[in-house]
């Protein structure tokens, strides 16, 4: 192994899978940024050779670098060999018929010399892709905890980032806030207008960064991403940021995949806090899940929601929704915690590119079974497997079924939970995190 080491996780996995035939690295073809960490590989702007190349690594947001005449000579010979949520590989195979085999050497030769690619932009095809470029953001410096402004956004987070150590975190009423139901839960000082010590102002949507911009334009502004979806940062607005924050390392690579100009914006992950604390009491059949949001919440979540309602039917369980236009009705602090207490388990299918999960970790801190599908960073930061979490829709069902009747597992699932937010969601981690980003934007 040769090269340096990337931070990122899946670029990590690329250069493992990669290592394990060192001898092919001269033979394979990859975007630019990879150099650093390989210098054996060909990059595509230096890709002269077509014939010489037997592997090709595709970056799935930077797929106008590929060179069009390798893809070209790639036709009816490209074997998946590798894959992760950033990258593709493809080992390029040789027919076993003669006359195949001569089509594929001659159109290799020619498209050697071809210009299929002078079209393309050379700053495009030059561009450096490493997985992380950090650099300090320049901010106001002060003397002091660093104040961080927020503007208004879900309360339940503010909430609890606010009560971990380090800053100062104070909220705003910036931009497009008025829809906030939940405004009234919120626990975090607001903002006195002033601009002194304030070292950042987080953001969620253009209107909010317009005006942190002309109240706070000395701070650092940084663009909160909640969740993996397309669309939630415009590009256009991605060099208008400071950096950006998420609250899991999935989101973060699957909005680099979307945006591979991130790959160069500072970056951090701050994932909320919980303290451990059973609420939970098993009750039989009375397993229920929340509709949060439903101006803004993303419709396939809801689709996942009813399939798995529909699934768990047909299996004789019930599954109570709450929240705003259902049946259950609104559900208070009060009303949500007598709930906890006396139930069967949460229902929670969240797709793969879901967000953190606030309302999940809050009754997985409570001891309340988290029956779902498995997102986000979960996989490696569980501490043991949690049973209640599956791949499928259908098994998820039968989960359900198994909390509902069998005391037995349903407790077994409580304890598991217990144990993961007691090991992977303490306080100290996120404080960790919180003074990260105050050395990076200069506040601290």
């Amino acid at each position: 192994m040769s090269g340096t080491q990337p931070v990122d996780p899946y670029w990590a996995a690329l250069l493992a899978f990669l290592d394990e035939d060192g001898a092919l690295l001269a033979a394979t073809a990859a975007p630019d940024g990879l150099k650093e960490y390989r210098p054996d590989l060909i990059a595509f702007s230096d890709l002269d050779d077509i014939p010489s190349v037997r592997q090709v690594v595709c970056h799935k947001g930077l797929i106008e670098q590929i060179p069009v005449r390798l893809l070209a000579a790639s036709f009816g010979r490209a074997k998946l060999a590798f894959s992760n949520e950033v990258f593709v590989v493809f080992r390029l195979g040789h027919s076993e018929s003669d006359h195949v085999r001569s089509f594929e050497i001659d159109l290799a030769n020619h498209l050697s010399s071809s210009d299929l690619d002078a079209g393309q932009p050379a700053a495009r095809r030059k561009e450096v892709t490493r997985p992380l470029l950090r650099r300090p953001v320049a901010s106001a410096r002060g003397v002091g905890v660093p104040r961080i402004v927020a503007a208004l956004q879900s309360p339940t987070l503010l909430n609890n980032w606010a009560s971990a150590g380090g800053w100062n975190l104070e909220a705003a009423k910036l931009g497009d806030h008025d829809g906030l139901a939940e405004s009234a839960l919120l626990q975090v000082p607001s903002w006195d207008g002033s601009d002194e010590n304030v070292a950042a102002v987080l953001v969620t949507t253009p209107l909010q960064l317009e005006e942190a911009r002309t109240h706070l334009p000395n701070a650092a502004h940084i663009w909160i991403i909640h969740n993996g979806r397309a669309g939630l940062l415009p590009p256009k607005l991605i060099d208008e940021v400071d950096g950006v924050i998420t609250l899991s390392r999935k989101v973060l690579a699957l909005q680099r995949t979307h945006h591979p100009a991130l790959l160069h914006k500072p970056s951090w992950v701050i994932a909320p806090w919980y303290e451990p604390e059973r609420r939970y009491r098993w009750s039989a059949d009375r397993a229920w899940t929340m509709k949060s949001r439903p101006n803004t919440r993303d419709r396939y979540d809801l689709a996942l929601t009813h399939q798995v309602i529909e699934l768990a039917k047909r299996r004789s369980v019930d599954i109570v929704m709450y929240g705003q236009d259902t049946v259950g009705g609104f559900l208070d602090g009060r009303a949500k915690d007598e709930l906890q207490s006396s139930c069967s388990c949460y229902v929670s299918p969240l797709p793969p590119w879901a967000g953190f999960g606030l309302a999940q970790h809050e009754c997985l801190s409570g001891g309340v079974p988290l029956a779902g599908l498995l997102w986000g960073d979960l996989k490696e930061d569980l501490p043991a497997p949690y049973p209640a979490l599956t791949e499928t829709l259908d098994d998820l069902a039968e989960t359900i079924r198994r909390l509902c009747t069998e005391e037995a597992h349903a407790e077994a699932v409580s304890e598991a939970g217990l144990d993961y937010i007691a090991q992977a969601r303490t306080k100290s981690r996120t404080e960790r995190a919180i003074e990260r980003f105050l050395d990076e934007v200069g506040g601290a």
